[in-house]
């Protein structure tokens, strides 16, 4: 396993998403995104300590679960 970067030891959430056009501009999202950048070993590891928010419920309370992406974890990784 690489040395993972603190920043990315901040995130607490991902989500996968689906196709709503809040999606792109959500945290959960974006840090779904940074993950699935670091290979797996590194993901994995931050994974099993992550929360992953249910996009379903999300959806069905017009998007309860949706935070707004105040910065990128890693400003190279946008979705």
């Amino acid at each position: 396993m690489s040395e993972i970067k603190p920043v990315y030891q901040e995130m607490k959430t991902y989500c996968l998403g689906y196709t709503h056009d809040k999606c792109r501009s959500c945290l959960h999202d974006a840090n779904w995104h940074a993950l699935n950048e670091m290979p797996d070993s590194d993901r994995l590891e931050l994974q099993k300590n992550m929360t992953r928010i249910n996009s379903d419920k999300c959806r069905m309370t017009s998007m309860g679960e949706y935070a707004l992406v105040e910065k990128y974890v890693d400003p190279e990784i946008k979705p």
